[in-house]
Parts: C-alpha cells; sequence; structure tokens
C-alpha cells in the first residue's frame, strides 16, 4: 500500500469527499454506511478486548441480590370493616386546595418513610363539598401514589369504616432495605 492509498483511505475514513467527487448521492451514503459499519467493527472488538484484560472474578457461591421491588406497580387493597389495622401516622388533608394537599402528602409520606413507620392513613374526605360531589382531593393522592409515590408506597386501599371508609386511604410503605 502505497502513501497516497493510505492517505485516501484516511480522508475516506475521516469522511472527506475529494472534489470532483462524482459519485451519486446513492453512492456516497453507501459509502458512508459501509465506513460506518467498519467503525462500529473495530469498536466492538476494541470493546471486547478491554473486557478481556479485566481481572475482575465474580464470586459464583455468592447468591445474587433479589431484585428491587417494581416501581412501576403499587397494589390495591381491600379492608373489610371488620379489619383492626395498627396505624403509624396520619394527615387530615381536608379543607386543602389540591396543590397545597399534595405537598403535604408528599412531605407526610417521606418523612413517615425515614422514620421508619409501614402503614398510614390518609384523609381525604368523601368529596361532598366539592363540584359535583366527586372527591377531587382523593383523586389527586391517588395520582401522587401512582406518580410520585411510587418509590415509597407499596400498596393502597380504601380505609376501613373504623378508620374513615370511603373518606380515607390506607398506605402501605415500602421497606428501607
Amino acid at each position: 500500500m502505497t502513501e497516497k492509498d493510505d492517505f485516501e483511505r484516511m480522508m475516506e475514513v475521516s469522511g472527506v469527499i475529494p472534489l470532483g467527487d462524482l459519485r451519486t448521492p446513492k453512492q456516497r451514503k453507501q459509502q458512508r454506511a459501509a465506513r460506518d459499519k467498519r467503525q462500529d467493527a473495530r469498536a466492538d472488538e476494541e470493546f471486547e478486548a478491554a473486557m478481556a484484560n479485566l481481572d475482575g472474578v465474580v464470586d459464583k457461591d455468592t447468591p445474587a441480590p433479589p431484585p428491587p421491588p417494581d416501581p412501576t406497580r403499587v397494589r390495591h387493597l381491600k379492608f373489610s370493616s371488620r379489619d383492626r389495622l395498627h396505624i403509624d401516622a396520619s394527615v387530615d388533608l381536608h379543607g386543602l386546595h389540591r396543590d397545597e394537599a399534595v405537598n403535604r402528602l408528599d412531605l407526610f409520606v417521606r418523612n413517615a418513610f425515614v422514620t421508619g413507620a409501614r402503614r398510614l392513613i390518609v384523609v381525604t374526605g368523601k368529596g361532598h363539598h366539592s363540584a359535583g360531589g366527586v372527591g377531587v382531593l382523593r383523586i389527586e393522592v391517588e395520582a401522587w401514589i401512582k406518580s410520585d409515590g411510587l418509590r415509597l408506597v407499596a400498596a393502597f386501599g380504601e380505609a376501613p369504616r373504623a378508620h374513615g371508609g370511603s373518606g380515607a386511604l390506607v398506605l402501605e410503605l415500602r421497606s428501607r432495605s
């Protein structure tokens, strides 16, 4: 291979198109695709060589850690009116506007999680005083649980009658481990 061939090959690899190039755009595109494929192959070879040089050894006797809980899913619980629950903490969101209620809920659940609480009551009210009689705060709380609360809340459900019934939710927090 001559010096001129080396030079032309280096220019081609770097994407330089010579002046007066008579190739069609389709031919240039094919040539670029071939060049990219060669570069990818070189990168794969370099990666494999680097991996072969690693001296880390995996201990096959050590069991793999358990997979983390699926943060994209929150279980829905059902409690009967007879259920006697041990509640670690509760918060009442009555009378708050949506944003204010969600901010207070977020702070409450995060603090409860840090302190090691496992089961919480969130009182949202039944929505009798809301427009249309629909519990707006309950909808907002459930939306928060399914978005921002995913990493903290393992399960939730309507509270038993003794703890507020349809006007409250029971939240079970994930373990801190």
